[in-house]
């Protein structure tokens, strides 16, 4: 029974775990569990002993721990929008699976001196595990970065030093963690929302108001638009979602595998919440690296274009627009 249920668990797992179940994450107890019950089963007589016995199983269970360290490097890498290119990463993630489990994981499992006594097998991967630990330490401590020397502000035009100045900012030990305010203060909003909270800096005094509107790069310019339009006197609301651009044009969400609907109800109460504020001066950024399963990259551009055109001309009839190039890759 407990085999059966195990089974049971990870079939219904597999079958019904869907492209808005993010994953890996909690959900992934479930086939864990499932796996340990199948475990724990095998270790009775159960009638499901003679299917699980099958060479074929058995030799997925052999490479199931070197496909698991494969299948996700190489899905990243080579995995892309259609299927092909994800069954052929699967497929050269299964073959070298199948090797290093014969050239590595089985003649490392056999060693004599590793089996007998069983401490000393213990005592080898206790080793390899603080070893692991210290290394993850030693890597998080950031050694000095910069030649302890400062430069002065030059402007725009100034050639940039030979070093790494002492009193660049950010400092690059925590460039990593230098959030732009929209993103520190939750204005680039998620995947799945289809609205904005009420983000807009300046004081409550400023009559006019100036709009940032567009994805998580239009998001990247709210700290430098907050000063500038603090000291013009202006307010400055960020109206920004990550993933979705500007542009009037259907988009595919690649961490659900899906058509991207949330950008789209998102961006059309973007456009009401614009034309309820009516503002001075609505900014538009927008990255262009986007895409859809079966369209080329000019044919998408080209829609992009048509898109952005369109998003233009609705805001122009509401405010003046000036629209910010996205940042060179």
């Amino acid at each position: 029974m407990l085999t059966a249920a195990g089974l049971a668990l990870i079939a219904g797992v597999s079958l019904e775990l869907g492209p808005s179940v993010l994953f890996p994450g909690w959900v992934a107890i479930l086939p864990v569990t499932g796996a340990a019950a199948v475990i724990a089963g095998s270790m009775v007589n159960s009638p499901l002993d003679p299917l699980l016995s099958v060479k074929p199983l058995q030799w997925c269970g052999d490479i199931s721990y070197s496909l698991y360290l494969w299948h996700w490097p190489l899905i990243v890498l080579l995995g892309g929008r259609t299927r092909s290119r994800h069954l052929l990463a699967v497929l050269l993630a299964v073959a070298l699976a199948q090797v290093t489990y014969r050239l590595v994981e089985d003649p490392i499992r056999r060693q004599r001196w590793l089996l007998h006594p069983p401490a000393r097998a213990l005592a080898f991967g206790s080793t390899l595990i603080v070893a692991g630990f210290v290394v993850s330490a030693l890597a998080g401590v950031m050694p000095r970065l910069d030649a302890g020397m400062s430069v002065k502000p030059g402007g725009a035009q100034a050639p940039p030093p030979p070093f790494v100045p002492s009193n660049l900012e950010p400092k690059l030990a925590a460039a990593g963690v230098d959030l732009p305010v929209a993103f520190a203060d939750g204005c680039v909003v998620p995947f799945l929302a289809t609205s904005s909270p009420l983000c807009t800096y300046g004081s409550a005094d400023d009559r006019q108001t100036i709009v940032l509107f567009g994805d998580s790069h239009a998001g990247q310019w709210a700290g430098a638009m907050t000063t500038a339009a603090g000291a013009l006197g202006y307010r400055l609301t960020v109206l920004t979602k990550a993933s979705c651009p500007p542009a009037d044009v259907s988009t595919y969400l690649m961490v659900y595998q899906r058509s991207y609907t949330e950008c789209t109800t998102w961006r059309e109460w973007a456009m009401r919440r614009i034309a309820e504020l009516r503002p001075s001066l609505v900014l538009v950024s927008g990255a262009r690296s986007y895409g859809y399963p079966g369209v080329s990259r000019a044919d998408f551009l080209s829609r992009q274009q048509t898109g952005l055109a369109e998003t233009l001309g609705r805001l122009r009839r509401i405010s003046r627009v000036l629209l910010i190039a996205d940042t060179p890759q």
